[in-house]
């Protein structure tokens, strides 16, 4: 990630052959570069307490080769650990980078990964529940459609019932007044 670009470099001698040398890691160039300034007659100095600083980002970088055979820290992590932290913010690089909170990592990404697994699981949950819903709404709609076609099957045979009825009835008056009027008939 973070591993100190090799330079090449002609050897002293002026000769053809070169030679390879190791510059220090992003984070160590950074603090120097912002910490280490020049006097007016031309010697280097540093800021206060920033020569300790250097000298903890140095061994840190010494450290990571030696465990891991290469520097993979960032400058934020390399400050967070060469500095420690400081109320608010990580030491070196100012109020905008704020370091993990104290002690509550472990716990927090425990917590954190208790409640992911617990909504995968709802979500899981919540995802056959709702085919299950979809199906249901498409035998409810299948069950609609039937229940319009008989509904529709009712109401014209119910109008032919109807229609039949009025015309017996109007029928059953005709006969009945014919009926009358053969009863006056055969009275006179």
């Amino acid at each position: 990630m973070n591993e100190p670009p090799v330079v090449p470099t002609q050897d002293l001698e002026g000769s053809s052959e070169l030679v390879q040398v190791e510059q220090e890691p992003i984070y160590v160039r950074l603090f120097e570069k912002t910490k280490k300034h020049k006097n007016k007659d031309g010697t280097a100095c540093w800021e206060p307490i920033a020569e300790k600083n250097y000298e903890e980002l140095k061994k840190l970088h010494e450290t990571q080769i030696q465990e891991h055979g290469e520097d993979t820290l960032n400058v934020k992590d390399a400050y967070i650990k060469a500095l420690k932290r400081k109320s608010g913010y990580v030491r070196g690089l100012g109020p905008g980078a704020r370091p993990p909170k104290k002690g509550k990592t472990g716990e927090n990404n425990e917590r954190l990964s208790t409640q992911v697994d617990t909504l995968a699981a709802s979500n899981e949950e919540l995802r056959v529940s709702n085919e299950q819903l979809k199906a249901s709404n498409e035998e409810l709609k299948a069950s609609n459609e039937e229940f319009k076609a008989s509904n529709e099957e009712l109401r014209a045979e119910f109008s032919k019932l109807n229609k039949d009825a009025i015309e017996r009835e109007k029928k059953m008056r005709e006969d009945m007044l014919k009926l009358f009027q053969d009863m006056r008939n055969n009275e006179s």
